[in-house]
């Protein structure tokens, strides 16, 4: 395991460049499913519900890519839970 992370609401993995997650589901059972993200992943951080990977995509860049909830737009963009590009600017 590369990266280990964990949130409120379950957590995450990066083995191999791949990114695993699990959380308990309506009936408390622990499910855990792959995330699927453009590129190889090396660090996994999470928040209480959502988590973010730093992915190094196809195009040679390197880019945060996050998922999960998104009630209060904390994924920084209006709709959706999915795996998305994050854009950060440069200090």
């Amino acid at each position: 395991v590369e990266s280990l992370c964990v949130g409120d609401a379950g957590g995450c993995a990066v083995l191999q460049g791949e990114v695993f997650c699990w959380s308990p589901d309506a009936r408390g059972e622990l499910v855990h499913q792959r995330v699927e993200l453009p590129g190889f992943a090396s660090q996994v951080a999470c928040g209480a519900t959502s988590a973010c990977a730093a992915v190094s995509a196809e195009n040679g860049l390197n880019e945060i890519w996050c998922w999960g909830a998104n009630e209060h737009h904390e994924l920084g963009r209006a709709r959706g839970h999915a795996p998305a590009e994050i854009c950060v600017e440069p200090a």
